[in-house]
């Protein structure tokens, strides 16, 4: 004996709720597995996060902070914080970011004048972090002048592309971080 119509309708309406409930609960679950606000996995140094310890202390082996922290509109100390050499993942989680360039920068602004134009719309979006350059993007390793400013990260260098200043891994061309509109 087979169910009435009515009856099919009821159940396949009650089957289709029931897979929409289970996507919303999988998603929501999955939602929380970010790594936003400190959810990453744990540094292998003393259990926390990088993200974490950035500007609160110091981390083991750490140079002391910039007062206030970097990132943080504070003085940078002369810079002694970002001139000294880094681990990459150490620089990634510090926040370098175009305010701590500028301060760094300090007195001489020219050093960002490098008669940069923008890139094209469409090759602005393939730039990110964590992909290779694009090739055929028109890239300049960054001048000695501004090079003697910048931080240096292990097995990193920086390069101008475009109006951006972009850090990228020497052997892969992997970028690793972008500071955008900073170059004119």
């Amino acid at each position: 004996m087979t169910p009435s119509r009515p009856t099919r309708y009821r159940l396949l309406t009650l089957l289709v709720l029931l897979c929409g409930l289970a996507t919303l609960a999988v998603d929501a679950a999955a939602k929380d597995k970010g790594k936003g606000n400190d959810q990453g996995p744990p540094a292998a140094a003393g259990g926390r996060s990088h993200a974490h310890d950035a500007g609160h202390g110091q981390t083991a082996g750490a140079e002391p902070r910039a007062a206030g922290g970097p990132g943080r509109g504070a003085a940078v100390d002369g810079g002694d914080y970002w001139r000294r050499d880094w681990d990459a993942a150490d620089f990634l989680a510090a926040g370098f970011s175009a305010a701590v360039l500028h301060e760094l920068v300090g007195e001489r602004p020219a050093l960002l004048e490098q008669g940069a134009r923008p890139l094209p719309p469409g090759i602005a979006k393939n730039l990110a972090r964590g992909k290779p350059l694009p090739p055929g993007i028109a890239q300049q390793r960054v001048g000695a002048d501004l090079g003697a400013v910048l931080p240096r990260v292990a097995e990193h260098e920086w390069r101008r592309v475009g109006t951006d200043l972009v850090l990228v891994q020497a052997g892969t061309a992997i970028v690793a971080e972008i500071i955008r509109n900073v170059l004119r």
